[in-house]
């Protein structure tokens, strides 16, 4: 029988506990919201209790695995990371060439194993996934491995290491991996530069039989991993549209559906997906529904990508009795009435202008995103106990909220509640409680307004380095973080 375990990460968060819980598709509960907020005037912040060193940055979140049953009876939380990138995001003069992923005990930082890979792929920013008694890593050698959660031994049958690409020379795992159910994501997009011949996709993988699915965001008619010797029956000869922003494989938690969007690349509305969101059935196997903005082809001339950032799936929300199922999506290019960086509030029911994938256009509203930066992060989704819904975004400009306006308007709208200015990575939303890192400091504000509530850099007993893509991962009453330091952090709720 297989021991069971929980991850945690960025979708899948859990509450603090003496605040309120999280349901496990990562969206608050519906009886959180203002009672709990109300209640922040007595938060009391973390203290830092351990950090760890690493053999190289962890350029993404941690996991956190509950229960593991370990040797000789023994029970622990772990926290998971995989660090395979360096500050320099391994430019071609300076690739990492060794990723290893951690389990460190979670509440004394002890080393409880650790795997490494090596090939020709130069680094990673994914992070790991869990599911079941096992961890799920990203290799440098273009495969999916799968470690014993409580060990770390490698499951070599039955097909693993899955390949999710097979040219790791220029294409990476660069989002972190997903776990949905039965199914696994990797999500891929090529190394900074956009240099050599690759394609972004999305593999899935069926964790009860062990079959993967191809989907190619060029060439969507071939349904293999792509290979780069013109002439094969799975070469294609476009390039780019890689998967590369934050927070891939977005599930809808009603349907199960997956949404990935794609960067820069050519569109034909047919094979090529350039700079679109894409709506993929769970299995992977079929395209339900795509968005790509009017200007995608200004976006993909001016190397600004709509894939920079992933999906964020929102609550169901009612306008006159009439519900709507919607998302949002950032990136890092304007509407097709130019002005600063957009973000697209979208109808999930129908992605486009038309029904049905292959059109350009169709978004319900576009507005600015936090002082009109480019968004490099994932979105974080929080709902009210009232029922409202709320987005957060942050990147190099500043950090914001935007909450869903349902009343007195025709149809459902995002109006910008608060900026703060400054540089953000990606945020989380845990126990009604905002959480998000800047260079030098993890922080915790309050979703309503953006007020400071607490700051590793104030009296926790230590606090982080610069960040890139790293962000804090909070489970339970603690939060784990990494940054450009190869370090890992962890603290507690004082």
């Amino acid at each position: 029988m297989k021991r069971l375990l929980l991850a945690v990460s960025v979708a899948f968060v859990a509450g603090l506990g003496l605040l309120a819980a999280v349901s496990a598709t990562g969206s608050p509960s519906p009886n959180a919201g203002s009672a709990a907020v109300s209640r922040q005037h007595t938060f009391a912040g973390y203290h830092q209790i351990w950090s760890r060193a690493l053999d190289a940055n962890a350029d993404s979140s941690a996991i956190f695995l509950k229960n593991v049953h370990l040797t000789g009876r023994r029970t622990a939380n772990l926290v998971v990371v995989v660090a395979g990138n360096n500050t320099s995001d391994c430019d071609p003069g300076n690739p990492v060439r060794r990723a290893t992923t951690y389990a460190f005990n979670a509440v004394d930082g002890k080393l409880v194993w650790s795997r490494s890979t090596s090939g020709k792929g130069r680094c990673t920013t994914a992070g790991a996934a869990a599911a079941g008694a096992w961890v799920y890593a990203p290799g440098l050698d273009g495969r999916v491995h799968r470690y014993a959660a409580a060990s770390g031994t490698e499951y070599r049958r039955d097909g693993w290491p899955k390949p999710f690409t097979l040219m790791p020379y220029v294409e990476k795992a660069s989002s972190s991996l997903r776990v949905s159910g039965k199914y696994l994501y990797v999500a891929t997009s090529g190394f900074i530069g956009d240099a050599g011949h690759y394609e972004g996709h999305l593999v899935t993988i069926n964790l009860s039989t062990g079959k993967s699915h191809v989907f190619n965001s060029l060439c969507s008619n071939i349904h293999v991993l792509l290979a780069a010797s013109p002439g094969a029956r799975n070469y294609c000869s476009a390039t780019q549209s890689g998967m590369f922003g934050r927070g891939q494989a977005a599930v809808d938690p009603q349907s199960g559906d997956v949404y990935v969007v794609t960067g820069n690349g050519p569109w034909n509305g047919s094979t090529n997906w350039g700079d679109s969101v894409l709506k993929l059935n769970p299995s992977g196997t079929r395209l339900l529904d795509a968005f790509t903005p009017r200007n995608q082809s200004y976006l993909n001339q001016s190397d600004l990508d709509l894939g920079s950032s992933g999906t964020a799936v929102l609550p169901t929300v009612k306008v006159a009795g009439k519900a709507y199922h919607l998302a949002t999506q950032a990136g890092k290019g304007p509407a097709p009435s130019g002005g600063p960086v957009a973000i697209y509030l979208l109808n999930r029911d129908r992605l486009g202008s038309k029904p049905g994938p292959g059109h350009l256009g169709g978004s319900l509203q576009t507005l600015s995103t936090p002082g009109g930066g480019e968004v490099l992060t994932a979105p974080a989704v929080w709902k009210t106990a009232a029922g409202g819904a709320w987005v957060f975004y942050g990147d190099d400009s500043a950090l914001g909220g935007f909450a869903l306006r349902t009343k007195g308007v025709k149809r459902p709208r995002l109006v910008a509640r608060w900026t703060v200015r400054g540089r953000f990575t990606t945020p989380v939303v845990s126990g009604n409680v905002l959480y998000v890192a800047t260079d030098g400091a993890v922080e915790a504000r309050s979703p309503l307004t953006g007020r400071l509530l607490w700051s590793s850099a104030s009296g926790s007993g230590g606090t982080i380095g610069s960040i890139h893509w790293q962000y804090p991962l909070v489970a339970g009453h603690m939060i784990f973080m990494t940054d450009e330091n190869a370090r890992l952090y962890a603290y507690k709720l004082k």
